[in-house]
């Protein structure tokens, strides 16, 4: 018997780590066919629409306050107007665009090389340069707002996203973990971040709400701990395609907490909330790792072996300790262990409201342990594993310790994530116990192929559970 259950464990094992890899390959088909169809749109009218702007008094200095006590990331946003630029009439191939990645520098400089472009629309790059590093996939929504309206079109197109993506994620945790989940994690994200400023950062704005989206996509869908790690792997996929390495952490903490609300609402059992939770850590891991390094491959055929190499190497050295082996030193960060953290925490409580929200929070939180410690164990427990995601917040930014202290402006979000997922599981458990009637009844039962016994809410009862009484 025991023989027999081991077979069926690794039958499972196997079938689920090819459809992993499979939903990997499928993924990074995906982001290239985007990229690709975001390439296509017609160079000339981006290069007009950014010059006319520029000539109109659009401002692109680089970084500039953004009213709550921090800077805007405008020189980003100005890398982000030539992403996959070149001259009007350039003879490259598209395929030959889509692994090189054009970019010009920022700031300033990009309406000067749009002017050059303008002026010189037969060159075959016009000096622009290949971005080897990422997928730069936001084009995919920024270049055709670019192509229609110019910057200011594409600022509007991404806050749309975002706003979008808010309320998606908004709706799913009302539905999946509660009324007061949703207003926990939303609250605190937004109150304590630049998230309403970022009207003038449109390739954060859409990192940002790629992460939000993902997130509510996985706890929609996620009706099996293997379905959770699919799912994640397009979470992961999806963020290292749009993103410029902004927020890692934030996207993996999200869909990996919201497979286990997943887990643990359609169950209430810590062996398939903890499923859900490895199969989603894993799946979002391979997702992110493996559509990035897809990335470095496809820039190969435009940049040779050895250029690629030598970039993502020497870029991994300056990320990870301010190694800068080319000029012969490092950049000044702290690299004891816990200033990483420490420096993006102090940014997060350098925000109004964080220093009233994390006394909430940490209140809170207290509280509800008190609680389920003196009534409901199983509960206790239950919480427990469900903020265990919260701990790769500072595992990241231990790891990435100089690209976390010298963007500590924007990487503070990451520990943003962590108080909100802190903040949604406590009053998801609080909600639970004060409002019983909110979280529906499991109506059918069923055994996982794995052993894993999970249960299931009906269609009206939107997946959410409590205990089976079978």
């Amino acid at each position: 018997m025991t023989h027999n259950k081991t077979a069926v464990w690794w039958r499972v094992v196997w079938r689920y780590i090819l459809k992993v890899l499979a939903t990997l390959l499928a993924t990074i088909v995906g982001c290239t066919v985007l990229l690709a169809i975001g390439f296509a749109i017609p160079n000339g009218r981006i290069i007009n629409q950014v010059v006319a702007q520029s000539r109109s008094g659009l401002n692109s200095a680089s970084y500039q306050p953004n009213g709550l006590g921090n800077r805007t990331d405008t020189y980003t946003e100005t890398i982000g107007y030539c992403i996959g630029v070149l001259p009007a009439h350039s003879q490259m191939p598209l395929w030959k665009r889509v692994s090189m990645v054009p970019r010009c520098t920022g700031g300033p400089q990009v309406a000067v090389m749009m002017g050059h472009f303008k002026r010189h629309p037969n060159e075959l790059t016009g000096g622009a340069s290949p971005y080897i590093r990422y997928w730069s996939g936001f084009s995919v929504v920024s270049r055709p707002a670019l192509a229609l309206g110019g910057v200011y079109m594409a600022r509007v197109v991404s806050l749309l996203c975002l706003v979008a993506a808010v309320f998606y994620l908004a709706v799913m945790l009302a539905k999946r973990a509660g009324l007061w989940a949703a207003i926990g994690l939303i609250g605190v994200y937004l109150g304590t971040t630049d998230l309403l400023a970022l009207t003038s950062q449109f390739t954060h704005a859409l990192a940002q709400a790629t992460i939000l989206a993902t997130g509510a996509m996985v706890l929609q869908l996620s009706r099996r701990w293997q379905a959770a790690g699919y799912l994640a792997v397009i979470a992961g996929g999806l963020f290292a395609f749009m993103d410029l390495l902004t927020n890692p952490p934030a996207s993996c903490v999200l869909a990996v907490a919201m497979a286990g609300l997943a887990g643990w609402t359609s169950s209430r059992r810590i062996r398939t909330t903890l499923a859900f939770l490895a199969s989603s850590t894993l799946g979002w891991l391979v997702g992110f790792v493996g559509t990035w390094v897809a990335r470095w491959f496809e820039a190969m055929p435009y940049n040779g072996w050895r250029t690629t190499v030598s970039n993502v190497r020497n870029t991994a050295k300056f990320r990870l300790d301010g190694d800068v082996s080319s000029t012969g030193r490092h950049y000044a960060v702290n690299l004891e262990p816990g200033a990483t953290t420490m420096t993006n925490f102090r940014m997060w409580l350098s925000y109004p409201l964080s220093q009233y929200v994390l006394t909430m929070v940490i209140v809170l939180a207290l509280v509800i342990i008190a609680w389920l410690l003196l009534r409901d164990r199983h509960s206790l427990v239950g919480m427990l594993v469900l903020l265990i995601p919260v701990l790769y917040v500072p595992g990241y930014l231990e790891i990435m310790k100089n690209h976390s202290q010298i963007h500590s402006w924007f990487v503070f979000r990451d520990v943003a994530m962590g108080v909100a997922v802190i903040a949604a599981v406590s009053l998801h458990f609080l909600e639970e116990k004060v409002r019983p009637h909110a979280v529906p009844v499991v109506l059918r039962v069923r055994d996982d192929p794995a052993g894993i016994r999970t249960t299931e809410g009906s269609d009206d009862t939107n997946g959410a559970a409590r205990p089976s009484m079978s």
